[in-house]
């Protein structure tokens, strides 16, 4: 008998503490509103001031010889700006392309904020749950990362990882990211146009983003693995906007 309730209380002691772990556990990962929803409106002065910095670069490039080299550098409110307008915009994520009901943007990136902070990329990733819970119903990843491609190189570095306020080890996130992104990105597009078109692309010490390109290559890689080598859609896109 003794025995019996020595093995009931050692039991009952048990889901005790997996339920208080559980309990804990939501209350770390769990939030009541969403950073995305939250996030700050679009700045507008800096979004006129890129769109001008766009313009030049495609009334620029469209013509541009092999081996030629241009710099377009952004200001960490230019990036914002650009990022915002992409990821967290519900309106241009629900935007149909002509009538194929496809969105203008994938549906996840509404759920995504992407800033650029003394040159460390702040990705914020969120979901609602849609269960109501004392501690709130949405799942908010939070990632500090650094990129940086040197002569079409891509590289890049995991510096923290949380979901809500439950802290991950950056090694464990690190080696599970570049497996993930072994398999996405090698032999794809982006690694082709990175690999023959992108000299540079660096946030320097002044937070700027700045990216050094040959223009003739990087169209031409884009053209190729996107719409195939006879069509230069691109190309043509670029000439009759310098028209």
């Amino acid at each position: 008998m003794r025995k019996r309730c020595l093995v009931f209380s050692i039991l009952a002691g048990t889901l005790l503490l997996l339920l208080a772990l559980a309990v804990v556990l939501l209350a770390l990962v769990l939030d009541p509103t969403s950073p995305v929803r939250k996030s700050k409106g679009t700045d507008f002065l800096s979004m006129l001031s890129i769109m001008r910095k766009l313009n030049q670069e495609m009334t620029s490039i469209a013509n541009a010889p092999p081996g030629i080299e241009r710099t377009l550098t952004l200001t960490e409110s230019e990036f914002n700006a650009l990022a915002g307008s992409l990821f967290g915009n519900f309106f241009a994520a629900s935007l149909p392309i002509r009538n194929n009901g496809k969105a203008l943007l994938p549906k996840e990136w509404r759920n995504t904020l992407l800033e650029l902070r003394d040159g460390i990329f702040h990705l914020t990733w969120t979901r609602d749950t849609g269960r109501k819970t004392p501690f709130g119903s949405c799942l908010n990843l939070f990632c500090r990362f650094t990129v940086r491609v040197e002569n079409g190189i891509l590289k890049w570095d995991i510096l923290s990882f949380r979901i809500g306020d439950l802290p991950l080890p950056a090694a464990l996130v690190r080696s599970y990211a570049n497996r993930h992104f072994q398999r996405k990105f090698r032999g794809s597009p982006a690694e082709t146009i990175l690999a023959e078109g992108i000299v540079l692309l660096e946030a320097d010490r002044t937070g700027n983003l700045v990216l050094r390109y040959r223009p003739r290559e990087t169209v031409d890689a884009a053209d190729r693995v996107c719409f195939g080598s006879a069509n230069n859609r691109i190309r043509q896109f670029l000439n009759r906007y310098k028209k």
